[in-house]
């Protein structure tokens, strides 16, 4: 009755991507990510709200096992395989990065949206630089590591799903547009303002040249009033 308790209380509480990656770590493991899955591990299929980890190709294949997270199921995948081979596979997998075009032409092959970010330094929400490779993380949830920035967006447009990344990306459009417009409006205060400045200091000089003739067409005057007298 305890053991099935506990094992209840574990499948209530999903491993999470960090976990995955230490319990890897911890047993000499290395999770094989890959850019052609949809789930963002080699060996990991999405199959309804769950995660399947299976080796091998179609014609043999071995099922490891269910998961609630990709990352759980990467660890099946990696725990199968052993250290030298998952650390091996990682390696290759980090040694191709993914183009910003690859990138961008699996998320049109998946009906996903990269989102964009002028206020991320990477160009993307959710998309950080750590050292030389790039973090994904969407609210509280990392969704792991990437050699690019673009691998790494593709990684967060996975996890919101086709709707809700086009939703995003079509709102920081919108707020691109709406910084657009104010840096436009500044810009155009900012020019009218120096050219109402500029046609100040021009009617300013203009009047101190228009008082200068004057000064000296009535000193002219009374030079011609002294000569006559």
């Amino acid at each position: 009755v305890a053991a099935a308790a506990a094992a209840a209380a574990a499948a209530a509480e999903p491993m999470t991507a960090a976990e995955a990656e230490q319990l890897a770590a911890d047993e000499g493991l290395a999770l094989v990510r890959s850019s052609q899955s949809q789930t963002g591990f080699k060996g990991v299929s999405k199959l309804g709200g769950r995660f399947a980890a299976v080796f091998g190709s179609h014609q043999s294949q071995k099922y490891l096992g269910m998961a609630a997270t990709a990352e759980e199921a990467a660890l099946l995948y990696a725990r199968h395989v052993g250290a030298e081979a998952s650390a091996a596979a990682a390696a290759a997998a980090e040694a191709e990065p993914m183009t910003a075009a690859e990138a961008e032409q699996l998320a049109a092959d998946e009906g996903l949206t990269l989102i964009p970010s002028s206020q991320s330094q990477t160009g993307f929400t959710g998309v950080s630089k750590r050292g030389s490779r790039f973090q994904a993380a969407f609210g509280h949830a990392h969704l792991g590591m990437a050699a690019t920035a673009e691998e790494a967006a593709l990684l967060i447009a996975r996890h919101l799903g086709a709707e809700a990344s086009a939703a995003a990306a079509a709102a920081a459009d919108g707020r691109e547009e709406a910084k657009r417009k104010r840096e436009e409006d500044a810009e155009d205060k900012a020019v009218a303002a120096a050219e109402k400045r500029a046609a100040a200091a021009a009617k300013k000089q203009a009047q101190k040249e228009a008082e200068r003739r004057r000064g000296g067409r009535r000193r002219r005057r009374r030079r011609r009033s002294g000569c006559g007298a």
